[in-house]
């Protein structure tokens, strides 16, 4: 997924905004493949991360938010759809997190 992101790119910031990964089922080590390619900074402007139904739960939640935890590459990220992915009160945590920190507060 990573390699998807920044090698088909050659490793130029895209453009993209939106990224539709809904109903995949990536699972926690998807999340953390994502997670490294955002991180990276492979999707700059993204302002939409679709990852409804990918059973990712607080593993895959902690990778997609980066090292931090708190998603500080998530700046311009303006929707967040990640309903179904049994997150828990953990992960719900790590969003209240990142979202206090003002990484999600759009």
């Amino acid at each position: 997924l990573s390699g998807l992101l920044c090698v088909g790119y050659g490793f130029v910031q895209s453009r993209l905004a939106s990224i539709r990964l809904d109903g995949n089922e990536i699972g926690p080590a998807g999340g953390h493949a994502l997670g490294c390619a955002l991180v990276a900074g492979c999707a700059p402007y993204l302002q939409e991360l679709t990852l409804d139904g990918n059973r990712l739960f607080e593993d895959g939640l902690r990778g997609i938010l980066g090292p931090d935890a708190l998603g500080s590459h998530f700046r311009g990220l303006v929707r967040l759809f990640i309903s179904g992915n049994c997150l828990g009160d953990g992960g719900m945590e790590l969003l209240s997190g990142a979202v206090r920190t003002g990484s999600l507060s759009n």
